[in-house]
């Protein structure tokens, strides 16, 4: 599998080495991308009026929008698109910024959106940044077709938007998961009742995301035994 490196111009160049997108045979690896010209700190298109600073759109929305645009150019110079991403990550400083940033992504990822995770971090190398992002496509032109799956077997976070599951050729990509129901918060079956002394809620909630992860793997045909990597 031949890899290939590619630095757009036109794009922000970081100080630091490391290559803005790598290809390897149709997959397409994007590196962390923040809403920065690497020059000035947060770049002029993304950043807040200091003489508006509450005036609409928030700070997360104009980071995002800004990546996004970002992001689109980089996979076309590797034969991809943001429609043909099968795996997104996302690093925020506030959980309070996730309904705005899910918002603007949204006007980017619109269909078959990638499998997903969100942490929440305590700092980003650039000051006033809130986001940072990475993702892997598949290039459409090497005979990759990524099939978006979804299922009803098991709990879906419908407002975040995103697959329950991708394939794309021999690999699958799964989504980051947690123990919720996404209606009232930890689902019940992953509850541990802090009366008694003999359960533990990580214990708990660690075999209820191995079960819904099973159950989505065996609708895909394949197992937990079939897992290469997990974070």
């Amino acid at each position: 599998m031949k890899k290939r490196v590619f630095n757009p111009s036109g794009c922000p160049v970081p100080p630091f080495p490391y290559s803005l997108v790598v290809k390897a045979g149709p997959l397409v690896f994007s590196s962390g991308q923040l809403a920065t010209d690497f020059k000035s700190g947060i770049a002029a298109e993304a950043a807040v009026d200091p003489r508006r600073p509450f005036a609409a759109p928030y700070a997360i929305t104009r980071q995002t929008r800004y990546i996004f645009l970002n992001l689109a150019r980089l996979l076309e110079a590797a034969g991809a698109t943001l429609d043909d991403m099968v795996r997104i990550e996302q690093f925020v400083l506030d959980r309070a910024d996730a309904p705005a940033y899910f918002s603007a992504r949204n006007e980017f990822l619109v269909t078959d959106r990638p499998t997903s995770s969100m942490l929440v971090g305590h700092a980003l190398e650039v000051p006033a940044a809130r986001i940072i992002l990475d993702g892997i496509a598949v290039a459409r032109q090497e005979g990759w077709a990524k099939e978006t799956f979804t299922t009803d077997k098991v709990p879906v976070n419908v407002r975040a938007g995103y697959s329950l599951g991708q394939r794309v050729g021999p690999l699958v990509f799964l989504p980051g998961n947690t123990a919720s129901d996404f209606t009232t918060g930890i689902h019940p079956d992953a509850r541990v009742d802090h009366t008694f002394w003999f359960e533990r809620d990580i214990t708990k909630q660690t075999e209820f995301i191995l079960k819904t992860r099973r159950v989505v793997l065996e609708e895909m045909g394949l197992g937990l035994g079939d897992v290469v990597q997990a974070t």
